[in-house]
């Protein structure tokens, strides 16, 4: 797993004909693949696009505050500033539009997600755990729609 220049944070590299460069994984928001192409999108509002699949990355974000939201979306939890009646607002101010039964999972995953921080932390939520499931712990690409 890369590290950036003080080995203390995990990176995504980006190599392109325009840009070689280092995404730190906690600064970004969210992941979505359109077509052949990643478009990492960060708290800081910058936008990177390069070849590649979501399963490329998954060795980097593992074991991290991932969801995957549908089939070529993964939002960071740490990074969602709240949830609407039908979008997720980020930190960067960004809010991106979903469908309604990818909302309501990615809702109840985000809800489970904050009941790991106090005044929340080691209470149980009535119906599961108290903390989302990670990334590398999603159900299968069946389970989930493409919109």
């Amino acid at each position: 797993m890369e590290k950036d220049g003080n080995g203390s944070k995990d990176v995504i590299p980006i190599i392109t004909k325009e840009r070689y460069c280092k995404i730190k994984v906690d600064e970004i928001e969210f992941i979505e693949q359109i077509e052949s192409m990643l478009h990492i999108m960060t708290i800081e509002h910058q936008e990177y696009i390069f070849r590649g699949k979501i399963e490329d990355i998954v060795p980097i974000i593992s074991g991290k505050s991932f969801y995957r939201v549908m089939k070529k979306l993964v939002v960071n939890f740490d990074n969602v500033q709240n949830m609407g009646k039908s979008t997720m607002n980020f930190v960067s101010g960004i809010t991106y539009g979903i469908g309604r039964n990818n909302f309501l999972k990615a809702r109840r995953a985000y809800k489970n997600y904050l009941y790991g921080y106090p005044p929340f932390l080691g209470r149980e939520e009535r119906h599961g755990s108290n903390v989302a499931e990670t990334f590398e712990y999603q159900g299968g690409e069946e389970d989930m729609e493409e919109e």
